[in-house]
């Protein structure tokens, strides 16, 4: 499909598509061309709820050797299963018993997901960064990573274009 809105399927545009399908289709991309995918992710609100329903997606780049990186910048606010996934990481607990809990883990422990949270002053940036091989891709707008910012809320996202190679390194050392 050429041209098309990524609102989570608002039912407002006649070609929508949610953004839990644009990271499907990056990471079928990726499979596609068997390259190495990174995810720099910022937003204000992160609930493991979102990883969880991308982690069917990421398993199988993991699995295929071609997932590089997941890093993520997040505003303090967050369930608390959420701060409590967080923590369990860092102090290597248990707090989950499922397998996205324990991908996760393995991803933080090979170095391969990192997390910053922003405390300094409201951190409202919803920025998703996609490196494919030698690719970059943008996008910004208002969804959070969680399950109503992937696919149950209208959100709006758009991609970031005419940047040129400095300001695209910018956007990569932000994370």
């Amino acid at each position: 499909m050429r041209g098309y809105i990524v609102d989570n399927l608002a039912g407002i545009f006649p070609r929508e598509k949610s953004v839990l399908d644009l990271f499907k289709e990056r990471i079928n991309r990726a499979i596609e061309k068997d390259q190495e995918i990174s995810f720099k992710i910022a937003v204000g609100f992160f609930f493991f709820e979102g990883f969880q329903k991308l982690y069917p997606e990421l398993k199988k780049l993991y699995e295929r050797g071609l997932l590089k990186e997941f890093k993520l910048v997040m505003g303090p606010e967050t369930r608390r299963t959420t701060k409590e996934v967080l923590e369990a990481l860092k102090s290597d607990g248990a707090v989950l018993n499922s397998e996205a809990f324990n991908f996760l883990r393995e991803l933080y422990n090979s170095g391969r997901f990192d997390f910053r949270v922003f405390l300094d002053r409201n951190f409202h940036i919803k920025l998703y960064l996609f490196e494919i091989g030698d690719e970059i891709e943008i996008w910004a707008g208002s969804a959070n990573l969680t399950r109503g910012g992937l696919e149950r809320n209208i959100e709006l996202i758009v991609p970031v274009s005419a940047l040129t190679f400095e300001d695209r390194d910018l956007y990569r050392e932000f994370f």
